[in-house]
């Protein structure tokens, strides 16, 4: 008895395996309508609001459909019991194979019964699974194929959010140069070794402060906004005199280099004007009063010149010339070294400066790359 049912059940298995495959195609066609019809409704999604990537979510529910399928496929157990009833039922077999699985359940069985389980096993024998069909319904081609051609097509219609899409992946690329101009800016200010510590400090937390900000994807006038914000605190902190004092400067070195007789003073740098105050202090002494009255005079003229950029570079200046005047030469000497000191932190000032007016630049280039990108 436990050998027959062995033998019904192992013939039971390619059954199985063919109704589990006729349900899953029962499934497909039951939903057939459903990956195309989604197809459709996120097309048309896509034409009232931009999504990113339209093709890719509109064959999305195709994917997750077949995914379906395949998963109810391998999920899906039928028992014996339940493969013998539904064979029974479609190949007109009386429950042959039902009634013989239930007879198992019994201690012994009479003759009858034991002939029936042997009837059960000889049809079982015979009987092929494609004998069970596959009760394939032609329209659910139409109800598949239909919706999913109309979305596919639509992904050749001219789609309005596109222009939207574009503007939006320009500004995204612009956000990214403008971050790389950033840390190309933050290296460039710790390769500065005339900026101040403390000004490259200040300068490197406000620009990555303002990069963590524009990496953050808050959209195109959000990011004008923050460049613009960071822009005016960069303006308030700029010099206006800066151009001035730098020219007064350079002509404080020229002059006191062509005062010494050297030809570069026609090259004189406003980085030099220190070095240049400074050897003049340590040389007064060696000049006649006549030199003497003559610088007097030189640096009165400077002073005049610098009295509204370097107020106080004039002042050590003009305090300089007095001590000439006055013949004496060791406060002269003394005030010109303050005036050297006074042109070094000026020298400093630009320094901070300049840096502060090339950062302001890459920000500004950034702003208008980001507001043209979106324009377009």
């Amino acid at each position: 008895m436990a050998s027959t049912t062995f033998d019904l059940q192992r013939h039971l298995r390619p059954l199985q395996r063919r109704l589990r495959l006729r349900d899953t195609l029962a499934l497909a066609q039951r939903s057939a309508w459903l990956p195309g019809t989604l197809c459709v409704l996120v097309q048309a999604v896509g034409r009232l609001v931009p999504i990113p990537h339209l093709v890719f979510w509109s064959l999305a529910p195709l994917g997750l459909w077949l995914a379906g399928l395949l998963g109810y496929l391998l999920v899906r157990r039928i028992t014996p019991v339940k493969a013998a009833r539904r064979a029974d039922l479609m190949l007109g077999l009386r429950e042959r194979f039902s009634t013989a699985l239930e007879l198992n359940t019994k201690p012994e069985l009479d003759e009858v019964e034991q002939l029936q389980q042997a009837d059960a096993l000889a049809v079982a024998s015979r009987v092929a699974p494609r004998q069970l069909g596959w009760a394939f319904d032609r329209r659910s081609l139409a109800y598949f194929a239909g919706p999913l051609l109309l979305g596919l097509l639509l992904n050749f219609v001219p789609n309005p959010q596109e222009r939207i899409l574009a503007q939006r992946a320009a500004v995204q690329q612009s956000l990214e140069q403008t971050v790389k101009a950033i840390d190309k800016q933050a290296e460039a200010l710790k390769q500065n070794q005339a900026l101040s510590a403390a000004e490259r400090e200040r300068l490197l937390k406000e620009l990555e402060a303002l990069k963590q900000q524009l990496q953050a994807n808050q959209g195109r006038e959000e990011a004008l906004a923050k460049l613009s914000t960071a822009e005016a605190q960069l303006k308030q902190r700029l010099d206006p005199q800066s151009d001035a004092r730098q020219a007064g400067l350079e002509q404080l070195a020229r002059r006191l280099q062509e005062s010494r007789g050297e030809q570069s003073g026609l090259n004189a740098q406003a980085s030099e004007a220190d070095e240049e105050l400074q050897k003049l202090a340590d040389e007064i002494a060696k000049l006649t009063p006549e030199q003497q009255q003559q610088l007097a005079s030189a640096l009165e003229q400077q002073a005049t010149e610098l009295a509204n950029s370097d107020p106080a570079l004039a002042q050590a200046l003009q305090a300089a010339a007095d001590a000439l005047r006055n013949g004496d030469a060791a406060a002269a000497s003394q005030q010109l070294s303050q005036a050297a000191q006074q042109a070094n932190n000026a020298n400093q000032q630009l320094a901070d400066n300049q840096a502060r007016e090339q950062t302001l630049s890459r920000l500004q280039e950034g702003r208008q790359s980001i507001a043209q990108a979106g324009q377009q």
